[in-house]
């Protein structure tokens, strides 16, 4: 983004294997704009104060979403997380073996906790978009 668009942007990353972190340290993708958080995602939005433009979760146990990830207080914490105009993007698997159960959590939690949300298909994912748009 900095040499494309000429933007720098703030980076909250949550990871709670610390040796990922270790990793993204060793390899430069610590920055003073790129802040590493060794901590739980489930357990972060709990405990979060700061409010973001943007959100992205990409929460895998090898190929299972943590159970907790997918609860509707684990999406409406995070929801809380967004500020003004804020974008929630949810990265989720969507190929043969994963298609019904991402189709189910879709319909019977996120659209619970977002209305307006959409399942946009990027095979063989898909993201589940939703943008916290307010009047006044």
């Amino acid at each position: 983004m900095s040499k494309q668009y000429g933007l720098h942007p703030e980076v909250d990353g949550v990871e709670v294997n610390d040796k990922v972190i270790q990793l993204c340290e060793k390899y430069g993708y610590k920055t003073d704009k790129v802040h590493l958080i060794n901590d739980d995602a489930l357990i972060y939005v709990n405990t979060c104060h700061k409010k973001y433009d943007l959100i992205c979760i990409d929460l895998f146990n090898d190929d299972q979403v943590p159970e907790g990830a997918e609860k509707e207080n684990f999406l409406i914490k995070t929801k809380e997380l967004l500020k003004k105009d804020g974008i929630l993007l949810i990265n989720r698997l969507y190929n043969k073996s994963y298609k019904h159960a991402t189709a189910q959590f879709y319909k019977n939690t996120f659209t619970k906790a977002f209305p307006n949300g959409r399942l946009i298909r990027l095979d063989p994912n898909c993201l589940l978009y939703w943008k916290l748009e307010q009047v006044g």
